[in-house]
């Protein structure tokens, strides 16, 4: 996948045991890791609409040029868009993993900025603050069916 993807790291010895002990009992777990991809890729989607970052904070706003050139091209885009392409969000789900982000490499340069072309972050990848709650849920609900 070009562009920006999220990696979350199980840093916790407790967790990562807990994640450990619930492979062994489950086995697959594609379906619920597809489950919480489809998740991201709905709060990623909220996100964009709002135009905010996963903290909630508004992102950056346009130079008056880029204002002024879209105006002509794009008038109804709004920030990062024009033709719907910075806003495509992808996941693949592994037995023990999701991989999420987006599949175009200026993403990289929309999620993390680029000071020397004067191109703020407007970070869309990450998790809000009540996604590990549902990622959570997600794992709980698909264990009671396995």
């Amino acid at each position: 996948m070009a562009g920006a993807g999220q990696v979350i790291e199980v840093l916790d010895i407790g967790v990562s045991e807990a994640l450990d002990a619930l492979l062994r009992h489950a086995g697959d777990l594609t379906p619920a890791m597809a489950a919480i991809g489809e998740h991201l890729l709905r709060v990623s989607d909220a996100r964009w609409d709002r135009e905010v970052d996963p903290t909630g904070a508004p992102w950056a706003p346009l130079k008056p040029a880029t204002v002024a050139r879209k105006r002509i091209e794009h008038p109804a885009a709004g920030i990062l868009e024009e033709t719907g392409m910075m806003r495509r969000r992808t996941y693949h789900a592994d037995p023990d993993s999701v991989t999420f982000g987006g599949n175009r490499v200026q993403d990289a340069t929309h999620q993390y900025g680029d000071p020397t072309r004067g191109i703020p972050a407007r970070p869309n990848l990450g998790f809000e603050a009540g996604d590990p709650d549902i990622v959570a849920e997600i794992l709980v609900d698909f264990l009671g069916g396995a």
